[in-house]
């Protein structure tokens, strides 16, 4: 032991001016920027040996050391660093930033510090931290093929900041069963906020050959036909699973299924479920005849109109609320549904220009009129539904002066909410566009009067 001390101290020595503590920083740290890795830790594991022990600590190494942290997670030397992570986080007390383009502020704006705190962060921040240092290209090919879950689960979390991370992580052949369940739920749970970005990590996990039989058969449920189809191609869905999806609405899903049952052996059931036919039938009949289909719906199946109207597509439901001889008990449905969350598959601008349709035909309900009151994005179009009662024309007059081009020109508009329009355009120039108002909303009252005494 004494010869390889020596031997070390040898090694080190260079200047005879300087002190030896001084030397072995100086070399220690020069072996760390060359990246000689495996001399530096042989070296700094003698230092008590040397007789350096308080002279000589891991913080004179902290931010030489976090510089080859990160030069290694950036070259994808990923099991160097973690060795050397290992000494860094028993060691270090020191917190890191760096501003990331990458990162969301509190504002939800783009861009914002990232901090490290080696002693106190768990596995999953810690490389939350330092993804922030690659390049797209390199960060999913570290989400498509790591065994390390800590590393999984960080992928997860930088949802919002790197979505198509997440579509890489769910083709990884080492995903385990529960991030599985996770990421194949239709709900949001990872922050990402994009549901186009949602159906494409569910349906490539669907795709993925190593998830579980059983999670297959809950993705069979799924509201897009793509995932569902993508159940039906992955060799590890169940045979139960497969006769379900092989009576499924989506024509697509339905065909692969058979084919897929067929190669398996198994003799094509010819059998379709009586509900999903009817169900089919009744989707038709609602696009033909309203008035039939309102007539034979309650008798033939127990679904929730609301859930059935969700399952149609934008483009037929659009020409629903379009038809000025729309049923009531067809548009309050519809309405239910563009509110709530059920209506997975449409997007959110979709569900607003249903509801602008709704708020404009003339046979919307009134009860559905005053919600709207309270849905900024269809106000204006409630102004022109020349079915709108009075006081909900007056209650819109009195929200914004923007409505009250549309509601001087509703024949429902009373008298006295054209006055209050009059009064509160009163001093504009009547060359200006409020002047114009005054000036429309005062000939719409006497016009109005005129016909009165007629």
């Amino acid at each position: 032991m004494k010869i390889a001390i020596n031997e070390w101290r040898q090694f080190i020595r260079e200047d005879e001016d300087e002190s030896f503590a001084d030397e072995v920083k100086r070399k220690l740290t020069k072996l760390l920027n060359a990246g000689e890795l495996n001399q530096f830790m042989a070296i700094y594991d003698q230092l008590e040996d040397l007789g350096l022990t308080g002279q000589v600590s891991f913080e004179d190494f902290e931010d030489p050391i976090y510089k080859m942290l990160t030069k290694m997670f950036i070259a994808e030397s990923y099991g160097e660093f973690e060795e050397l992570l290992k000494l860094y986080r028993a060691n270090a007390k020191n917190q890191k930033s760096r501003y990331s383009g990458s990162a969301h502020s509190a504002d939800e704006h783009g861009g914002g510090y990232v901090y490290l705190n080696p002693d106190k962060d768990t596995d999953n921040e810690i490389y939350e931290f330092f993804m922030n240092f690659l390049v797209p290209r390199k960060l999913y090919k570290l989400a498509q093929t790591t065994d390390n879950e800590a590393v999984m689960q960080a992928v997860i979390n930088r949802a919002k900041q790197a979505p198509i991370a997440v579509t890489r992580l769910v083709t990884n052949p080492n995903l385990p069963k529960h991030m599985q369940e996770l990421l194949s739920s239709q709900k949001d749970r990872t922050g990402h906020g994009s549901w186009s970005i949602g159906k494409l990590i569910r349906m490539k996990l669907a795709r993925n050959p190593i998830v579980d039989a059983d999670i297959l058969d809950s993705m069979a449920d799924d509201i897009e036909d793509n995932v569902r189809f993508s159940v039906s191609a992955n060799p590890n869905v169940s045979t139960g699973t497969l006769k379900r999806l092989a009576n499924d609405e989506d024509k697509d899903v339905r065909h692969f299924s058979r084919e897929a049952l067929k190669a398996r052996g198994i003799k094509e059931e010819e059998e379709v479920d009586p509900m999903v036919e009817i169900e089919r039938k009744l989707k038709k009949l609602l696009l033909k005849d309203q008035a039939q289909f309102l007539a034979l719906y309650d008798q033939l199946t127990d679904k929730p109109m609301e859930e059935l109207i969700s399952e149609l597509e934008f483009d037929d439901v659009q020409k629903i609320v379009a038809d000025r001889e729309a049923s009531p008990q067809i548009l309050t449905p519809i309405y239910q549904a563009s509110k709530g969350k059920s209506w997975l598959k449409l997007a959110g601008w979709q569900k607003i220009h249903l509801r602008n349709r709704i708020a404009q035909n003339s046979n919307t309900p009134t009860e559905i009129m005053r919600d709207l009151l309270d849905d900024y994005d269809s106000r204006d179009s409630l102004t022109m539904n020349q079915a709108a009662p009075p006081e909900i024309l007056d209650k819109l007059a009195d929200m914004d002066i923007s409505y009250h081009g549309n509601i001087i020109h509703n024949p429902n508009t009373s008298i006295e909410t054209l006055k209050f329009i009059a009064k509160e355009h009163e001093g504009q120039s009547n060359f200006s566009h409020r002047g114009i108002l005054k000036f429309d909303a005062e000939m719409e009252i006497e016009d109005r009067l005129r016909k009165q005494k007629k």
